[in-house]
């Protein structure tokens, strides 16, 4: 039997960080963590837990980084609206899991960040692309030591994820370890499903 896969996290991208943040907050009562800066992808971000080392992560452009011009990795400069844009599946080996992707998509990337509460944070990765918006293939990330929501309250539970696409019928799925389910969708589109106090939330 083919081992399930373990999704790490869902990268929600959105125009302005704070604003997104604060929405969310309000809709749901679960305010998202301020993560860090991805000083060399122009972008930060904020975390949301939602299960046993997973999370939501909220993405935007760094309105303080202009070193890094577009266009920006996940999909980001091509936002017309916030959306899930990219999805991780958690990797023990990079160069082993890249053979799967096609070889654009099996770049690899190694980085480090500091929290907000002053852990470092090393990983591995396959790198996303800046485009298209929305890449229904995953990437592979591999944290080294601490992952990001060791030190976060879990409040929300992923439920589901489903995958739209033009031809649901080619699309490659992965055995995951939730329920996922594909729809025929005119563009590519990631859904997901969670649960929390004020009951189901879909992005």
């Amino acid at each position: 039997m083919t081992e399930k896969r373990k999704i790490d996290h869902f990268v929600y991208c959105v125009p302005d960080l704070a604003k997104a943040v604060a929405e969310f907050a309000q809709k749901t009562g679960v305010k998202p963590t301020y993560g860090g800066r991805h000083l060399r992808q122009g972008t930060h971000n904020a975390l949301l837990k939602i299960g046993d080392k997973m999370y939501l992560e909220f993405l935007a452009i760094d309105p303080e980084n202009q070193d890094v011009p577009p266009p920006r990795w996940m999909g980001i400069d091509l936002l017309t609206t916030p959306k899930i844009t990219r999805w991780a599946l958690h990797s023990d080996d990079i160069e082993r899991d890249k053979k799967i992707l096609p070889a654009d998509l099996a770049v690899t990337h190694a980085a480090q960040r500091q929290t907000a509460a002053g852990d470092l944070l090393h990983w591995q990765m396959t790198l996303p692309l800046p485009n298209p918006e929305v890449e229904l293939l995953p990437f592979f990330i591999n944290w080294k030591a601490v992952h990001p929501t060791d030190n976060l309250m879990q409040e929300m539970q992923l439920e589901k994820v489903e995958f739209g696409y033009p031809k649901p019928a080619e699309f490659q799925q992965f055995e995951l370890q939730v329920e996922q389910e594909t729809f025929h969708a005119k563009e590519s589109r990631i859904r997901v499903h969670f649960a929390g106090e004020k009951g189901e939330i879909i992005l």
